[in-house]
């Protein structure tokens, strides 16, 4: 047993001697409830004399956890016993637990980078990133065409195929670019498509967030991708791009490619030109067609009797 010095070798050795037969030692000055060792009596934390222990719900060992002494109230409290080893583990570990998942990654490129591809398909993404306003979203990701980590932002088809070069024929839909409005259009998009034959577009004002360089796909041209060299499909600025032929479907032409982009201010559908239109979006029924021309000539040199004519555009930082 401990025993408070200042009570003088009198008091001292009162203590002890009441202690060791086992009497009241109420009243007296204490540091701990060993020190008020006879029934019923513990050491009030406050006072720090040797008091009776409450029985009106607060009594025996609740009593002492309530006031911060026993074991369970070291560990609330973050004491030796618990708090500094125990609870604080069990702090961390419930907080590990309330973060939550982890964030989508940016775009289709970060899943790449990071090693998450499992191939082309559906992934989770947030380009504009976790604090920012816009929510996460499903995007179609190209693991595998040109080093992959192309995150899709149009698919669309044709509203008359088999009439390619009549004013009738269109891309459809059409993102929410900018383009000359007094044309019949047909319908605009701003919903991300989530494959190839899903026909829709996200929203044109967020594809920056995706990066200025772009892969072209059709089912009835040739593949290309294209770097901003001073124009830019993304922000709608015409100018210079540098761009490869990566897909060969058509056979024809394997070395034109082309060397602008052309906004669509003005005019029906944004386009890119070589010496005449080589991908031309047209979205208006009423006169012109859209191009789809390997040789840049604006000549119908697609490919015709394609089962699911289609095309798409996709973006990477």
């Amino acid at each position: 047993m401990r025993v408070p010095w200042s009570l003088g070798l009198v008091g001292a050795l009162s203590v002890i001697t009441s202690g060791c037969r086992g009497e009241s030692v109420l009243g007296m000055p204490c540091n701990d409830d060993r020190e008020c060792n006879a029934g019923g009596q513990w050491c009030d934390p406050a006072t720090l004399v040797c008091v009776e222990i409450p029985t009106d719900g607060g009594g025996g060992d609740g009593g002492r956890r309530d006031g911060g002494r026993s074991d369970a109230g070291r560990m609330d409290a973050g004491g030796t016993d618990g708090g500094g080893t125990d609870g604080g583990f069990d702090a961390g570990f419930d907080a590990g637990l309330d973060a939550g998942p982890p964030p989508p990654p940016l775009d289709c490129r970060a899943i790449r980078d990071l090693g998450l591809s499992v191939g082309d398909g559906l992934y989770r993404i947030d380009p504009d990133g976790p604090m920012a306003g816009a929510a996460p979203f499903d995007a179609y990701c190209d693991m595998t065409t040109a080093g992959g980590g192309w995150t899709l932002v149009y698919a669309y088809t044709f509203t008359a195929y088999a009439a390619f070069t009549s004013g009738a024929n269109a891309v459809t839909p059409i993102p929410s670019w900018p383009v000359n409005a007094t044309f019949p259009s047909v319908p605009v998009s701003t919903t991300a498509p989530t494959s190839l034959t899903d026909y829709a577009a996200l929203d044109y004002a967020r594809w920056p967030e995706l990066g200025g360089s772009f892969l072209v796909l059709s089912t009835i041209s040739d593949g290309l991708v294209c770097d901003e060299a001073g124009g830019s499909l993304v922000n709608g600025v015409s100018g210079a791009i540098s761009c490869s032929k990566v897909i060969f479907l058509s056979g024809l032409c394997p070395a034109v490619v082309p060397t602008q982009f052309l906004n669509g201010v003005g005019r029906r559908g944004p386009a890119l030109n070589a010496s005449n239109y080589y991908y031309y979006w047209d979205g208006t029924t009423d006169s012109n067609w859209p191009t789809h021309d390997p040789c840049g000539a604006n000549m119908a040199n697609q490919l015709i009797g394609v089962g699911t004519p289609r095309g798409a555009i996709l973006l990477r930082r």
